[in-house]
């Protein structure tokens, strides 16, 4: 009879433990505490580096590393603390296989962005309002390199002088880093870092209305009218929850639509979604960017590439130049329906950005017209720090350059309310030739 060997860290569920503020500890504690990290890290580094690279993206080689590290600690017996030795072992070990000080605000579900502009100075957004977590502070900037480090690690960048601003993905997090001039950057004080986190599944109209983002009626009449053909444009600020939007459109469809997915970042994710696993035939792209311009894949190019993939939807992330705005409507105009954002602060701003960066000509804005349907301007809401749905409006036409928009839901930021404020004239012949039932058209059309 043959006996194997169990290595318990690869089946025991590490539970992360709860970090300690580091006012809590004495300077000598911390002064020991950077000994004892340098000192592991060099450790892990001469007895098990292939598993220290590793366990920045393999959870069982983390855990296996965790294990190494509390041994390892154990035996340094000439290092003094006054805090508890479990305490020590956590700090050191959330330092180097996690996020260090910054992972509580990473693993907080009420934190949906972090921003970072020195060592003391981290800024969250937490319930929907800004705070600065005065309990999270880095050592100092060569601390928030060894983070960044961290972060890039996986997809094998390191901030340069030739390269001091990196867009990237961590765990699912978007991050983008900046290097300060110290070091041949271009931010003048620290190093910088933006997070935005994005939930694990999208959400449900339930959740939307729930959270105060849509009304019933508005779930409803997109539930009704997305599977007969409507394109959408999707507005709003910068972290206004456009993106947030577009992801949640594909839950109107059958699920084997075959959507086609573009964007210069990892942000949509949808196979990683809760809702979309049983969703077999999502495809994604991202940008690939090159110094030799026929090697780059551009939004342009990839837009173009989706339209040999045979997609039934092609969502895009963002439009936010004139090639990638052309090929959108060309996209559209070849029969496939187009979801996509922009950025823009009302409806009929993202139909005139729209229009500018297409071509800005009356023949451009006939296919604009023709193509697009509705446009759904969402808002980030100050006072309740909530991202609402502040109008859905139907694109009927262009009057030279000044689009007409007729609005069939309104939001009333006074009495904080939505309205149906107008019923579908444009769209009603595209429901008609897609066979909408006569339920779904006299529910949300009017007559032309």
């Amino acid at each position: 009879m043959v006996i194997g060997v169990i290595n318990p860290a690869e089946y025991v569920q590490y539970q992360r433990p709860e970090i300690k503020a580091s006012s809590a500890r004495s300077k000598g504690d911390d002064e020991t505490l950077k000994t004892l990290l340098e000192r592991t890290q060099q450790y892990l580094i001469t007895n098990y580096n292939d598993e220290f690279v590793r366990a920045i993206i393999d959870e069982q080689a983390r855990n296996r590393v965790r294990y190494q590290i509390s041994d390892y600690i154990r035996d340094q017996r000439d290092l003094k603390f006054t805090m508890d030795i479990g305490d020590v072992i956590d700090y050191i070990r959330t330092e180097i296989t996690e996020m260090g000080v910054l992972q509580p605000a990473l693993d907080d579900p009420a934190i949906s962005s972090i921003e970072i502009n020195g060592p003391a100075e981290v800024i969250v957004e937490q319930n929907g309002f800004p705070v600065h977590m005065t309990e999270i502070r880095f050592r100092d900037n060569d601390h928030i390199y060894q983070t960044i480090d961290k972060m890039l690690m996986p997809i094998g960048k390191t901030l340069t002088a030739n390269e001091p601003v990196i867009d990237a993905n961590y765990r699912g997090f978007r991050i983008n880093v900046i290097m300060d001039v110290t070091r041949g950057g271009v931010s003048t004080h620290s190093p910088i870092i933006s997070i935005r986190k994005f939930p694990p599944d999208v959400f449900s109209d339930a959740d939307c209305i729930a959270y105060g983002n849509m009304s019933d009626m508005m779930a409803q009449f997109l539930e009704d009218i997305l599977p007969y053909g409507a394109k959408v444009i999707i507005a709003g600020g910068t972290n206004s929850g456009k993106t947030t939007q577009l992801i949640r459109l594909p839950q109107y469809y059958d699920r084997l639509t075959r959507f086609f997915c573009i964007e210069d970042s990892e942000e949509m994710l949808l196979k990683s979604k809760t809702t979309y696993q049983d969703y077999p035939n999502i495809a994604s792209v991202i940008v690939k960017e090159h110094e030799d311009e026929r090697k780059a894949y551009l939004i342009p190019k990839l837009v173009k590439t989706s339209l040999r993939q045979n997609p039934d939807v092609i969502l895009i992330g963002e439009v936010r130049d004139e090639h990638a705005a052309s090929q959108a409507l060309v996209a559209a105009n070849t029969g496939h329906i187009v979801h996509l954002t922009i950025h823009a602060n009302g409806t009929e701003e993202a139909a005139v950005r729209f229009l500018q960066l297409s071509g800005n000509n009356p023949m451009t804005a006939s296919q604009i017209v023709m193509s697009f349907d509705l446009i759904v301007y969402q808002k980030y809401e100050a006072e309740t720090g909530k991202r609402v749905v502040f109008e859905i409006g139907e694109l009927i036409r262009f009057e030279g350059e000044k689009p007409v928009i007729h609005p069939i839901f309104q939001y009333d930021p006074v009495h904080r309310r939505f309205s149906q404020s107008g019923k579908l004239t444009k769209l009603r012949r595209k429901l008609i030739a897609e066979g909408a039932p006569m339920d779904v058209i006299s529910r949300w059309c009017g007559e032309e």
